[in-house]
């Protein structure tokens, strides 16, 4: 049997992009407002960008730790097998 496919992945994509659509022009206005003098940003569009960045933060944790548990077990599990040939002969 193969490994099975990451059901995450499509959801994760998704999430990225509407984040990175979204959080970047976001960013930008912030960084605007903050350095540049552009016009103040609305309350609602900072909690906006706020709860985009913690998406981002999120998708980054489940994906990356996702595939570091897959990434340890297997490494396990071979390492396991190798030792049970080696005693066996095989």
């Amino acid at each position: 049997m193969g490994p099975e496919p990451p059901v995450y992945r499509p959801f994760a994509l998704l999430g990225l992009a509407a984040t990175l659509a979204a959080g970047i022009p976001l960013g930008v206005w912030l960084l605007g407002w903050l350095y540049l003098g552009v016009a103040a940003v609305p309350a609602e569009w900072m909690l906006l960008h706020a709860h985009l960045s913690g998406i981002l933060i999120w998708i980054a944790v489940a994906c990356v730790g996702a595939n570091l548990v897959a990434a340890i077990g297997n490494r396990s599990r071979g390492a396991e097998a190798a030792v049970a040939a080696a005693r066996t002969g095989a």
